[in-house]
């Protein structure tokens, strides 16, 4: 007889398929639409320039008021500028989040997960949420073999 007190409900994923990525962090009042898209992006001003231009971000995940960008799209020191507004932010700050490879689309991409419950062959993790992976969504079974962006052959 087995006895179920601690069960959750969600995607069942293997270990071996969790990895993590550090992310700058970017207050959310500074990330805008921009650029004749509805891509998101911040206002950066480079380095002597008094005029800030549009950057195209890929937003990651939402943490407290912050959302996470890839590390490669902006620099540490970059200054950002809030939209219609005269304030500005350095970055600066990092954050690492756990998730997996998403290879729906024929190479890997990064999606962070939210874990619910842990052992040691196989991790439960929220299934539908912003930024992260979905029922029937194909993960890399070994992420220690993948770097983003790979195509997967």
């Amino acid at each position: 007889i087995t006895l179920n007190l601690n069960q959750q409900s969600g995607l069942k994923i293997p270990n071996s398929s969790i990895t993590s990525k550090d992310f700058y962090m970017i207050p959310k009042d500074f990330v805008t639409k921009g650029d004749d898209s509805n891509s998101d992006g911040v206002l950066r001003i480079a380095s002597g320039a008094s005029t800030p231009v549009f950057t195209a971000l890929n937003l990651y995940a939402e943490v407290d008021n912050y959302y996470c960008v890839d590390m490669e799209q902006l620099s540490a020191g970059d200054v950002l500028q809030m939209p219609e507004s005269d304030r500005q932010f350095t970055v600066d700050k990092t954050r690492s989040l756990d998730g997996v490879f998403n290879i729906n689309k024929g190479y890997s991409v990064f999606k962070v997960i939210d874990e619910l419950a842990s052992n040691k062959e196989y991790t439960i993790v929220a299934s539908g949420t912003n930024y992260g992976i979905s029922l029937y969504d194909h993960i890399a079974l070994n992420a220690e073999e993948l770097e983003e962006g790979e195509i997967i052959t």
